[in-house]
């Protein structure tokens, strides 16, 4: 039952049923993945240009400054690469897989400008290294090593941080959709954070003891609450210290300097990039409740267009039923009127045949006295009456052949035969039915015509000239 809307590049399938608001939705965040997608192509582009002119200058001075537009440009491609990890740890996107080929690429860029950073440093702190090696400075060893402590501690951190992001989305695709957060998602959650805070704050440090505004013994005032949270944040009966860098005072040491703005800058970030994904969640669960509503609407309408299908072929089954049943009782008593006329026949022949013409019109009359009393208006007198051989019909003739009337015997019918009358009172009329009581003949005393009707309809069937007029 699933049938898939294909968006642009086919990478967002949606349900049969969504609503156009949903599908217009899908349209426009394919739109916005297509400009970050796109931005992280362009920005790597400059990323390689910048790249190469860090190795081809001929300067420190040209160097130093294409090292700080390739740190600008890696930060840019960074804040993509968090945005491109909030897809694809969502449940919006079905196919990520060019989410996460972006993804390792700006994390590789990312590797590369650590080891030019990390090489650029330490060529300065090698050339002092030397010197001190010949002139045998003890302080500006103990402070290469300071420095080579907080990148090993950043790096390791990292590790960690990537660690706990990499199984936050593992456990995030397996969950369900609406699904309630796992305990384990929440702290892996809470780790992640505390890592980012720690290596901020040895940033912060590293840029602190390059610029001479640390010492090596500051340093090393801290290396242990810092080793030992490294070591040991994973375990059961771990503590932790919030006032590690308390002593260094760096953010009043940085504000003088000037150098708290980028880390600022990331805070703001991360703050709007928190409140971003709220808002994306809280969308996503209204988006998600106006759903089951609309389904839960179409449900409702489904079933009560089916109960009225069901009431409405009830009630012409009913209805059908009925009129089998009248169908039925019709020609039970059709069947029983016809059975009784027979029987009536046959009892007047047999009684006809055992007492004479007498016996006959005794029983004909006594018949005719058993049946129902009706009355029929009549145009004007009648100048006979007469039965069918069946007796089951009764005609009537009227002077001057104005109307001759066929009557069913019970009364329940009658149909009207129209002559031609001449105006004359003396021109009485006869009318005689033939053997099978369908037709009936009808001529007039005055008149040259012998008309034959259907005493069923009345309709006049043929009209016959008389050769031989008497009186």
């Amino acid at each position: 039952s699933v049938t898939e809307f294909c968006a642009p590049a086919g990478r967002f399938p949606l349900q049969f049923g969504q609503s156009w608001s949903n599908m217009s939705s899908a349209k426009k965040l394919q739109g916005e993945i297509d400009r970050v997608l796109k931005a992280v192509s362009e920005g790597q582009e400059v990323f390689e240009e910048i790249w190469q002119k860090v190795h081809e200058a001929s300067t420190a001075a040209q160097k130093e400054k294409f090292e700080g537009e390739l740190k600008t440009q890696i930060k840019k491609l960074q804040r993509l690469r968090e945005q491109i990890k909030s897809w694809i740890t969502g449940d919006q996107v079905k196919d990520k897989q060019p989410l996460m080929d972006a993804r390792k690429r700006i994390e590789s860029d990312m590797e590369r400008f650590k080891v030019c950073e990390k090489e650029t440093k330490t060529k300065a702190y090698s050339k002092d290294g030397l010197a001190a090696a010949n002139n045998n400075d003890p302080e500006t060893r103990a402070r290469l090593e300071a420095r080579e402590w907080v990148e090993s501690c950043l790096d390791s951190l990292q590790t960690q941080k990537d660690a706990a992001e990499a199984e936050i989305e593992v456990i995030r695709s397996k969950q369900k959709k609406a699904s309630k957060v796992s305990e384990r998602e929440l702290e892996l959650d809470g780790q992640r954070e505390r890592h980012s805070y720690h290596v901020e704050r040895l940033e912060l440090v590293l840029r602190l003891l390059d610029n001479d505004n640390l010492t090596y013994e500051d340093i090393n005032g801290i290396r242990d609450d810092v080793d030992y949270y490294i070591q040991s944040n994973t375990e059961v009966d771990f503590q932790e210290d919030d006032t590690i860098y308390d002593a260094l005072k760096l953010d009043e040491l940085d504000q003088d300097k000037g150098g708290l703005d980028l880390l600022k800058m990331t805070k703001k970030e991360k703050e709007a990039e928190k409140e971003r994904k709220e808002k994306e969640e809280a969308e996503k669960e209204e988006a998600r409740r106006k759903e089951e509503a609309r389904k839960a609407e179409i449900e409702k309408k489904r079933k009560a267009e089916e109960e009225k299908r069901q009431k409405e072929e009830q009630r012409r089954q009913l209805e059908a039923e009925r009129r089998r049943q009248e169908d039925e009782r019709r020609r039970h008593a059709e069947l029983q009127r016809r059975t009784q006329q027979q029987a009536d026949h046959l009892r007047s022949q047999q009684e006809l045949a055992a007492g004479g013409p007498a016996a006959a019109a005794a029983a004909g009359a006594a018949a005719f006295c058993a049946k129902p009393v009706y009355t029929r208006p009549l145009p004007s007198p009648a100048s006979m009456l007469s039965f069918s051989p069946a007796d089951d019909l009764l005609l009537v003739a009227c002077l001057d052949n104005a109307v001759i009337q066929v009557h069913t015997v019970d009364g329940s019918s009658h149909s009207e035969l129209e002559g031609e009358g001449v105006g004359d009172p003396h021109n009485f009329a006869r009318a005689y039915p033939s053997p099978s009581g369908r037709l009936v003949a009808s001529v007039s005393r005055l008149q040259d015509v012998v008309r034959l009707h259907s005493s069923i309809s009345g309709e006049l069937v043929g009209a016959y000239g008389v050769r031989d007029r008497r009186p």
